[in-house]
């Protein structure tokens, strides 16, 4: 509870009361004690980002299995997929796809029967589904040929929603309560279409009659077929298998497919109670960086800089980061709150209808892994931020923080020459060569081929026998050889500054213990309670041994020498050895702060307050003065109101001295206290220097 208390305070709030009546000398030594602090804290902050991080990764990896997913995702891609006598992945025209529907895939699905005892993937439902999307006759313009024409494109202005086939006897449905299906000629596929469901046992019969009576014609723009299967010799896992087929107004069929695979089941043994440990650990983790994330924003609202807080990098990230937590944290509890989740099984499997509900929750499932996938990546790079605990580990991050510019510069000529490469590339090549077909493909081609993955040249040649081989030199002279190289310089050039520089650092730099030594003691006092902090400490020196810590080249043993006679209770001689060291640091991180106070106008508290993560303001000149003489101005108006306070009271005792008021000259004119913002320097009868009146002339007072 203190320690919740002390975080809710603050030391930056504290540091706001501290630096009012201090030095610039001593503003800059708190500062640097404050900042000192937070490095200091940086190796119990990563601590618990490597054990939060750790937890994660196990709930993660045990709610999935990775290893079980790939056994099963590949025996269903064997048995439906890759079947050697005619491959799904094959298909390219309308024939194609009509023959492995009626031999392979009707096979492979009467395999998977209920009634089959030896298939180990089972069909829930005993049901397969097959949706259609179909285009409206005449749904582009036929350009004056009075010919029909089949848009290429499904949206809501071409879609057919009429009845057809054999007596109409297929029917639209603008919502089949199934799961968005994702492809490729169009990215998303709603769930309006036309469906049927199919029972596994008549699954050949089904499919004939679906082909005999027009099911997929030169309408079709997309064949969804959807079924889950259950195999319970890997922790009761469901797979729901999606096989799209996009149908282009050229006469192509372009085939996709995706298998989404989740436990039904989560807490089934011990393993998995383990995990349900892991995972209120992990919300408890959640509530501690929310608690964090929500009490910075608050002091920094309190110190007037929740502007600057909300568009920090680090404050977006780690917001960003909360988000997507919080986000899958809902999912995880939504997925466990729904009640087909743990549905009977045997009855289940004796059942005729397609399990919608399985595709829904596959859809959830998808979701939340991504999240989570999100996630991890994310963790991994806040784990940077903590690099700074070891300056060799924060090196490279420090380097290319100090070659930004000329990765900028680089990264905008980077981009120019690629995005020429790539329009150059699509717009040749991409009629003839797939890994040119479209922009993204080709960016992915143009990526790889910087990498030492280059496209087909003889493809390129024969498409363009003219820009073939240009192109194919051109991009591997400036983009690889040049551009490539020209990256690896600037990032060598900076890393081997810093080094330079570090290691010239490090030898000037003296401490009682070593790197190791230091870290194993802060991780000892992270679990002391009640110990001491480097900014309480350094307000002890500042307030019984001034203008020690600002000493030049002073040794650390002096210090903590100074230590044992401030602070009597601390006698571990590591300990002591740890404080020395720390104030060393702070005595050189106070040269910066100095610096920046010295050449900045405004040395007021709103100043040091910028230094402490806000970025540094100086106001201009003009700003300046106004500001200037409006406080010297509430200075006289205070003398004044101090003038006129003397004067009431001289009165009561003139009055009380019996003396007549008439007979005495007015000691202060107060009418007279200021004028146009200046006080009068003397009058006849007493004068104003400063904050000090002196009463002189007159009548002697008895």
């Amino acid at each position: 509870m203190n320690t919740l208390k002390r975080g809710m305070f603050s030391q930056r709030l504290e540091a706001v009361k501290a630096l009012e009546n201090k030095t610039r000398e001593e503003k800059a030594t708190l500062l640097a004690a404050v900042e000192t602090q937070r490095n200091a804290r940086l190796v119990k902050d990563l601590i618990i980002h490597i054990v939060f991080f750790v937890v994660f990764v196990l709930i993660v990896v045990l709610q999935l299995n990775p290893q079980s997913l790939f056994i099963i995702n590949t025996s269903l891609k064997n048995q439906i997929l890759f079947n050697q006598n005619n491959q799904y992945i094959e298909i390219k025209t309308t024939s194609d796809f009509l023959e492995y529907l009626n031999s392979t895939f009707c096979d492979s699905i009467s395999e998977m029967s209920l009634e089959n005892n030896e298939a180990m993937n089972k069909i829930i439902g005993n049901t397969v589904r097959i949706r259609t999307a179909r285009v409206k006759s005449d749904s582009c313009s036929d350009n004056g040929f009075n010919l029909t024409c089949y848009s290429n494109n499904y949206d809501k202005d071409t879609k057919d929603r009429s009845p057809f086939g054999t007596n109409d006897m297929y029917t639209y449905t603008s919502n089949s309560h199934g799961s968005y299906v994702f492809g490729h000629n169009q990215y998303v596929w709603d769930r309006s279409g036309y469906y049927v469901d199919i029972p596994v046992s008549n699954i050949n019969t089904e499919v004939a009659s679906l082909i005999d009576n027009g099911f997929f014609d030169i309408q079709t723009r997309s064949v969804i077929i959807s079924f889950s299967t259950l195999n319970l010799n890997f922790q009761s896992r469901t797979s729901v298998f999606t096989m799209l087929t996009e149908w282009t107004a050229a006469g192509s069929v372009n085939p996709y497919y995706s298998i989404r695979t989740y436990r039904i089941q989560l807490y089934m043994d011990a393993l998995d109670r383990f995990r349900g440990f892991l995972e209120v650990s992990f919300f408890v983790f959640i509530l501690y960086y929310f608690y964090y994330f929500v009490n910075e924003a608050r002091i920094d609202f309190k110190l007037g800089r929740f502007r600057v807080y909300i568009s920090h990098f680090k404050n977006i990230f780690d917001f960003i980061n909360l988000t997507l937590f919080i986000a899958s944290i809902a999912l995880y509890l939504a997925f466990l709150g729904d009640n087909s989740r743990d549905l009977n099984i045997d009855s289940q499997l004796q059942a005729t209808s397609y399990p919608l509900y399985l595709e829904n929750l596959g859809q959830t499932a998808l979701v939340l892994y991504q999240i989570s996938a999100i996630n991890i990546l994310l963790m991994s790079f806040k784990t940077f931020r903590f690099l700074v605990v070891h300056r060799r580990l924060y090196i490279l991050w420090i380097a290319i923080s100090q070659s930004r510019i000329q990765l900028i510069t680089f990264t905008i000529m980077f981009c120019i020459m690629l995005l020429g490469f790539l329009f150059s590339g699509w717009l040749t090549f991409g009629t003839d060569i797939p890994s040119f077909n479209g922009f993204v493909t080709s960016l992915g081609t143009l990526l790889q081929f910087i990498i030492g993955n280059p496209p087909d040249y003889e493809a390129m040649s024969y498409t363009n026998r003219a820009l073939g081989p240009i192109y194919f030199l051109l991009f591997t002279i400036f983009m690889f050889f040049i551009l490539v190289n020209m990256f690896v310089a600037i990032i060598s050039d900076s890393y081997q500054n810093i080094s330079n520089t570090f290691e010239k650092k490090q030898k000037n730099k003296k401490y009682l213990l070593s790197r190791w030594g230091r870290t194993m003691k802060s991780l000892q006092l992270l679990f002391t309670p009640n110990s001491l902090d480097i900014y309480d400490l350094v307000l002890m020196f500042i307030d019984k041994k001034p203008g020690l810590i600002e000493t030049e080249g002073i040794d650390p043993s002096i210090f903590k020498d100074e230590i044992m006679n401030i602070h009597p209770s601390i006698k571990d001689e590591g300990t002591l050895c740890y404080y020395a060291d720390l104030l060393m640091k702070v005595q050189r991180a106070r040269v910066k702060y100095l610096d920046q106070i010295q050449s900045s106008k405004n040395t007021g508290v709103t100043f040091e307050l910028k230094l402490m993560g806000q970025q540094v303001h100086k106001k201009d000149l003009d700003t300046w003065k106004k500001e200037a003489k409006v406080k010297e101005k509430k200075k006289f108006e205070s003398i004044q109101q101090n003038i006129n306070t003397l004067n009431a009271k001289l009165d009561l005792l003139l009055q009380a001295m019996n003396v007549p008021q008439s007979s005495i000259p007015q000691l202060i004119n107060t009418s007279t206290g200021i004028n146009n913002g200046n006080i009068p320097s003397s009058s006849s009868n007493g004068s104003i220097n400063g904050n000090q009146i002196n009463l002189s002339g007159g009548t002697n007072a008895p």
